[in-house]
């Protein structure tokens, strides 16, 4: 969203400030309404982890494929750090994830969150050969 410049608007006459922006219909025609899902009481942890990829491997389809397949108790993912140098093979690089869990029906313990991670690490390593940094 931007706001008009002043003197456009002093040159249409009109008052107060005018913003812009712009609707991509045919990407809100296709997407999902989201539901309403009640607040969760439970507290939600935070969990980093480092994931070993080939380089050629976009940061974005190391992503796509964990979203593909997050349980309900996986809040947020994001991508944070992105290294390649020492102490990582060559070829390889290691992206830094942050991972928002919070239960839904109960606070989640240690097991619980270890038991996702190992999930998702799984699905990497069939899907892209990618492994969690040691």
């Amino acid at each position: 969203m931007r706001a008009l410049h002043p003197a456009l608007i002093r040159e249409l006459g009109v008052e107060g400030p005018v913003f812009l922006f712009q609707m991509e219909l045919d990407r809100i025609s296709q997407g999902e309404l989201p539901a309403f899902r009640p607040l969760s009481k439970f507290p939600w942890v935070r969990r980093d982890i480092s994931i070993v990829s080939d380089r050629d491997i976009p940061a974005s389809e190391v992503i796509q494929c964990l979203r593909k397949d997050l349980p309900e108790a996986v809040k947020d993912l994001q991508l944070f750090d992105l290294y390649q140098g020492e102490g990582i093979d060559f070829g390889k690089k290691s992206l830094a994830l942050g991972l928002i869990f919070q239960g839904t029906s109960s606070t989640l313990i240690e097991r619980d969150i270890e038991t996702i991670v190992e999930h998702l690490t799984k699905g990497l390593s069939q899907e892209l050969g990618a492994h969690l940094r040691s």
